[in-house]
């Protein structure tokens, strides 16, 4: 069959191109036609300005055929293993790339669930990235009244700041974009600090009356911000590395903050979600497919809000303009959402 997907030909330059899919399914395999995809805004952004593999420490190759992660669509049909989990017509959350139509695979480190009913499919598509701030909640030693900061207001450090707080912490949420912190008041999170205006570490221990926070995340990925979330946690707390730490032009002297870690004795934490089963199994607490089902619950709830966050809604054929408005117009574009309908 004929089918479209989202390509990086070179750096800066994203096109929409057509390309033949067998629709021959393995035992294992679903065909898929999207609905609607989320752009990750880290990953792909990388991508597309042209950086660093962080995973190999090269340098990208191009062109990149297969972009994104976060897919919402409706199953074609199932390979035959898969014959009682999928029918034709689900509606399902997966990690297929931007293209109309694509086999998923599910022997990989793949995922694929059904999308509960009465969650609408544009809400739905941002479990995907919201699965990566839970993340951080499963690997926090968190108690009710924590005081906690998330550094970071995009969209990852957005959702880790509700999930935080739907668990019952005491969140504070630090951006430099007033913006960023105003979509965040608009989705319940109730306190925020510009911290382009105001230095955060004081601001914590004012909040906390001298202690430090319990828990810290950084949802950015850069080297001074970690420093900036070591110096605001309070002794044996924790700081979560939810954002991939990228280096700076310059390099970083880390050694002042390894040394608060090592007299304070806080706990630095990874979060990759991909540290977790992706299937649920009775003997683990916690997988990929429980906590996305645990997201959609909270999206169908209005407890985990998205309406402020999805700013542009665009034609698959739009992917330069989106992936150009991400990188250079971070306010005005906050996610975009592919509409493959």
């Amino acid at each position: 069959m004929q089918a479209k997907k989202v390509i990086i030909q070179q750096p800066q330059k994203a096109e929409l191109v057509e390309f033949n899919l067998d629709e021959t399914l393995a035992s294992h395999e679903l065909l898929i036609q999207a609905q609607y995809t989320l752009i990750s805004a880290g990953t792909e952004g990388s991508i597309f300005g042209g950086g660093v593999d962080i995973a190999t420490g090269k340098t990208f190759v191009y062109p990149r055929e297969k972009m994104g992660y976060a897919n919402v669509g409706k199953v074609l049909a199932a390979g035959k293993s898969l014959a009682n989990q999928f029918k034709e017509g689900d509606i399902v959350l997966n990690t297929c790339p931007h293209a109309s139509h694509w086999k998923l695979d599910l022997l990989t480190k793949e995922m694929c669930l059904k999308i509960p009913d009465g969650l609408d499919s544009k809400k739905a598509v941002f479990t995907r990235m919201a699965m990566v701030s839970a993340t951080a909640l499963r690997r926090a030693s968190l108690s009710a009244g924590d005081k906690m900061v998330v550094i970071g207001a995009g969209l990852v450090g957005n959702f880790a700041a509700q999930m935080f707080t739907l668990a019952g912490a005491d969140v504070l949420l630090a951006d430099i974009s007033d913006k960023r912190l105003l979509k965040a008041r608009e989705c319940g999170v109730r306190l925020t600090i510009n911290s382009a205006k105001q230095e955060l570490a004081p601001y914590v221990d004012k909040w906390t009356h001298g202690r430090g926070a319990q828990i810290v995340v950084e949802a950015v990925g850069s080297p001074q911000l970690i420093i900036q979330a070591i110096d605001a946690t309070c002794r044996n707390g924790e700081v979560i590395l939810l954002g991939v730490p990228w280096p700076g032009p310059k390099p970083t002297d880390m050694v002042p903050a390894l040394g608060r870690v090592f007299r304070m004795g806080i706990s630095v934490k990874g979060s990759i979600e991909w540290s977790y089963s992706v299937t649920e199994n009775e003997f683990l607490r916690h997988s990929i497919v429980g906590n996305c089902r645990q997201i959609m619950d909270w999206l169908k709830d209005a407890r985990l809000q998205t309406d402020a966050l999805m700013t542009h809604l665009v034609a698959p054929a739009q992917c330069q303009e989106a992936y150009f408005g991400l990188a250079n117009k971070k306010d005005e574009y906050f996610s975009v959402v592919f509409d493959w309908k």
